[in-house]
């Protein structure tokens, strides 16, 4: 049998205060576990609002472009390329909760199953 881990505080789910309350929690200097069954930052993060103000700013940003003759700025012909638009996107959404949890002393990581946690560094 794995020994026993105890902890001042349990946060389930890492979307909305999840991502915020575990760090308050250890800032504080509580023993804190983050469980989360799917990726980390919940539907916000990952296919929800991150993601979509991502890709709202770079259509923002091409149309702007295109509209800088009326604002007398010529800079020649606009182009969109949507894989590199969906990379940039990518890495806002992979770094948005990592570097957060990261920089307050995120370790390791966990994986819930019928019955069982178990922790993978």
């Amino acid at each position: 049998m794995p020994p026993t881990t105890n902890y001042n505080a349990i946060v389930i789910g890492t979307s909305q205060g999840g991502r915020f309350l575990p760090i308050a929690f250890a800032k504080a200097g509580c023993k804190v576990a983050l469980i989360e069954r799917g990726p980390m930052g919940g539907t916000c993060v990952n296919s929800g609002c991150t993601p979509t103000k991502t890709m709202v700013a770079s259509a923002r940003l091409a149309y702007q472009a295109k509209r800088g003759v009326d604002y007398g700025i010529h800079i020649g012909p606009i182009s969109v390329d949507m894989q590199a638009i969906r990379k940039w996107k990518q890495s806002i959404v992979e770094g948005a909760l990592r570097l957060k949890l990261n920089k307050n002393g995120y370790r390791g990581r966990c994986i819930l199953s019928p019955g069982s946690l178990t922790r993978r560094r």
